[in-house]
């Protein structure tokens, strides 16, 4: 009877110590960050376009573009991504992203609806 009762007593230990060090080896999980992003996009396919690129970009859990406002917001992970690539990714889709400017080459590359000034009156 003894020797029963110090057998479940050993199981007991050696199972809380297994679960405990498995807990603890785990790495703690990075928190997300939220950023808003001034931006020079103004139509709704600026909006499909960085959404696009930016909702299948590895470290990014999701873009959401406010066209009238110009305003990304962007939910990232930083340690798979930083702010600067980040706004580098925007900047070479061809768009301007807070203080980091697109390429002239690649406005260019946009449709033209989408490159600056395509939206205002010319007077």
């Amino acid at each position: 009877m003894n020797l029963i009762f110090n057998l479940k007593k050993t199981t007991f230990i050696l199972l809380f110590i297994l679960t405990t060090g498995f807990c603890l080896s785990q790495k703690a999980e990075v928190k997300s960050q939220k950023v808003i992003i001034k931006t020079s996009t103004q139509c709704g396919m600026c909006k499909d376009k960085v959404e696009g690129v930016l909702n299948f970009t590895k470290g990014i859990v999701y873009a959401d573009l406010d066209v009238p406002t110009q305003r990304l917001t962007v939910k990232f992970k930083p340690n798979k991504i930083s702010l600067i690539e980040l706004k580098n990714k925007i900047a070479n889709i061809g768009y301007d992203a807070d203080d980091v400017k697109a390429k002239e080459e690649d406005v260019k590359k946009l449709p033209k609806c989408c490159q600056p000034g395509a939206h205002f009156k010319k007077n």
